[in-house]
């Protein structure tokens, strides 16, 4: 677990752990380490999703600094995300997500994001004092990342349409087709793999 001063990259602390740990309970030391070594407010902490468990969170804004992470679908989030992907469709057919264009290799610019911002009120308790902030969220598209998704999920189907005709073959010599729902369960359960 590092935490590196950003964008030169020069670690301000680092904790090497057995690799059974989760990583969830490292954050909060390593962050204040760096709080205690920067001394300043107004700090920006970038991380994965695991650096935007709420307690994480909190602690992080109980010193008046920010973060930046993807958030995990638990919670509010969870509860949240569904109505505010809804909202970015109609946004995107009113034309009011944000765009971000790069220009490619073949010198054309191509939609890498679109999105938008929302606010939220969020609150967590650290050290048995609750703390409340305002909470900006950006929900953003990738048109690349949701082609990679939706290739990989064509793969998966086409593997299980596989697996699923393998337990019920056209009836031949020597192959009895499965018939009947909960025989077909059955094997599945004793076989989850299909191998």
């Amino acid at each position: 677990m590092t935490g590196a001063l950003d964008p030169i990259g020069m670690p301000l602390a680092t904790d090497v752990v057995s690799g059974e740990k989760a990583d969830d309970r490292l954050y909060i030391p390593v962050i204040k380490r760096v709080h205690d070594s920067l001394q300043k407010t107004g700090v920006l902490y970038c991380g994965d999703c695991k650096i935007s468990a709420l307690e994480t969170r909190a602690y992080i804004r109980s010193f008046c600094n920010h973060y930046l992470s993807p958030l995990p679908l638990t919670g509010k989030t969870a509860a949240g995300m569904e109505a505010w992907i809804k909202d970015g469709v109609v946004k995107k057919t009113n034309g009011e997500l944000e765009q971000v264009f790069r220009e490619n290799d073949k010198g054309e610019n191509v939609l890498v994001a679109q999105g938008y911002e929302l606010n939220r009120d969020q609150s967590g308790i650290y050290e048995g004092k609750e703390l409340r902030w305002n909470e900006r969220v950006f929900v953003v598209h990738s048109p690349a990342h949701a082609a990679k998704q939706r290739k990989g999920l064509e793969q998966r189907l086409e593997k299980a349409q596989v697996k699923l005709n393998a337990l019920t073959p056209a009836r031949s010599r020597g192959k009895r087709q499965i018939t009947e729902e909960s025989v077909l369960k059955s094997k599945n359960q004793k076989n989850p793999e299909g191998s």
